[in-house]
C-alpha cells in the first residue's frame, strides 16, 4: 500500500510546479501526468512537494493500494 503522503499527478496534461502556493506565483516547471511526488507539507489546497514547489491538489490524487 502506498503512503498516504504519495501523490500522482492527475492533471489532463501538465501540472505547474510553483515558487508560492498561490496561482500567481511563478512557474518554475510543469510535470507531466502520471509523475509520482512526495507531499511534504500543506498550506490550504496546496501541496509542497519533494520537487521542491507547490501544486496545487485538484491536479494530483493520493495513491493507495498501487
Amino acid at each position: 500500500m502506498a503512503p498516504e503522503n504519495e501523490y500522482r499527478v492527475t492533471s489532463p496534461k501538465v501540472a505547474n510546479l510553483r515558487e508560492e502556493p498561490s496561482t500567481k506565483a511563478g512557474v518554475l516547471t510543469q510535470l507531466r501526468t502520471g509523475t509520482i511526488v512526495h507531499m511534504d507539507h500543506v498550506s490550504g489546497d496546496w501541496l509542497f512537494v519533494s520537487v521542491n514547489g507547490w501544486m496545487h491538489k485538484s491536479t494530483v490524487t493520493v495513491l493507495k493500494g498501487e
